[in-house]
């Protein structure tokens, strides 16, 4: 593996054919698990950005999606659903793997934009196919160095807010609760 692989697994992950995003997919899971120094530091920004542009284009189909109601809609929020996780199981893979690596920039973007992506279009319930991995993602990214160096006062409140709204939501779902 080299770090052409990253780019063509990035330039899939635009295409037209569910098949070959998928590969992409499953290509960038399998760098990130053996070899996540392959990817240069010069490229994480783009991968990042990638990654999050595909999530939250799924992110609005799924939501349009469950805001339908039918059995014909059940089958692609399902599809979607498995979509969603994945891309965001690659994005938690992404930060847990690469986050000491991240310049300002990157944390950042991803401390702004998780908290966000973890979250029903113009709502504050948690969506349930990427939460767990997106919280995990946020953990990964919280608890480096990096982050610690680098991270604002006001970013901190916004992500506790985030994270507070989201345990309550848990909580409140919880069997005693």
């Amino acid at each position: 593996m080299n770090p052409s692989h990253v780019t063509t697994a990035l330039e899939l992950l635009s295409s037209t054919k569910a098949k070959e995003r998928n590969d992409a997919l499953q290509e960038l899971v399998t760098i990130l698990k053996h070899n996540p120094d392959i990817i240069p530091t010069k490229l994480l920004a783009s991968t990042i950005e990638h990654l999050i542009e595909v999530l939250d284009g799924e992110r609005s189909k799924y939501c349009k999606l469950i805001s339908q109601a039918g059995e014909s809609a059940q089958n692609r929020v399902s599809i979607t659903e498995n979509r969603l996780s994945t891309i965001s199981y690659v994005v938690r893979l992404l930060v847990e793997k690469t986050c000491e690596r991240y310049k300002t920039k990157h944390i950042r973007l991803l401390i702004t934009l998780l908290p966000e992506l973890m979250l029903q279009e113009g709502g504050q319930q948690p969506l349930d196919p990427v939460a767990q991995h997106l919280l995990y993602a946020i953990l990964f990214l919280v608890q480096s160095e990096s982050f610690s160096l680098k991270v604002e006062l006001h970013q901190w409140i916004g992500l506790t807010g985030t994270m507070c709204r989201y345990l309550r939501h848990h909580l409140n779902i919880l069997p005693n609760g």
